[in-house]
């Protein structure tokens, strides 16, 4: 079962980023280090990312515990500039033998049609561990529609991989109104 909340941005707040400099584009193993300050502080400082637009990040998934913070998605939004969706977790995520195949279901998942949102949702859940899986992005004022949201033409409920279903084009930072957000439970 998944479940959906919307938050408003607010006007005037959006600023436009350019990619950090550490970060390559063909190399995804690099966005985890994107804030590196030197050669050896291995921690990523996700207040300082920003992913999409000259970057051409379309979708930033990563299985690790506590990615999202589900009670105030509003707090990443600095990361979307023309990045469509964020996958993660809003509580744990479990490491063990029957979830060794969890990337090879959301592939197989995207590749069969699913939405990237459900794709990452469905892959990464268990029959044997509760895992929380999340899924944020933010929207234009086209898809508000006064607050009941035309969900069919929103990012996070259409958004495909390229050549199996519709692929959004690049919501710039400035044109963000709204940020969704859906999860699943254990």
């Amino acid at each position: 079962m998944h479940h959906t909340t919307i938050e408003k941005c607010q006007p005037g707040r959006h600023q436009k980023y350019k990619c950090s400099r550490y970060y390559d584009p063909r190399d995804i193993s690099r966005a985890v280090f994107s804030g590196v300050r030197k050669v050896d502080d291995w921690l990523g400082h996700s207040s300082k990312w920003r992913f999409g637009d000259a970057c051409g990040l379309e979708w930033l998934l990563i299985y690790g515990c506590h990615t999202i913070n589900r009670d105030n998605i509003v707090e990443h939004l600095h990361l979307f500039n023309g990045l469509h969706l964020f996958c993660g977790a809003y509580d744990d995520m479990h490491d063990c033998w029957t979830i060794d195949d969890a990337g090879e279901d959301t592939g197989n998942n995207m590749t069969s049609g699913d939405d990237v949102a459900d794709a990452w949702c469905d892959g990464v859940s268990d029959w044997w561990v509760d895992n929380h899986p999340m899924v944020i992005s933010v929207e234009n004022a086209a898809t508000y529609n006064g607050g009941n949201p035309d969900w069919a033409n929103t990012m996070i409920a259409s958004d495909h991989l390229w050549g199996h279903g519709t692929t959004h084009p690049d919501i710039k930072q400035s044109d963000a109104y709204w940020m969704s957000s859906i999860w699943s439970e254990g």
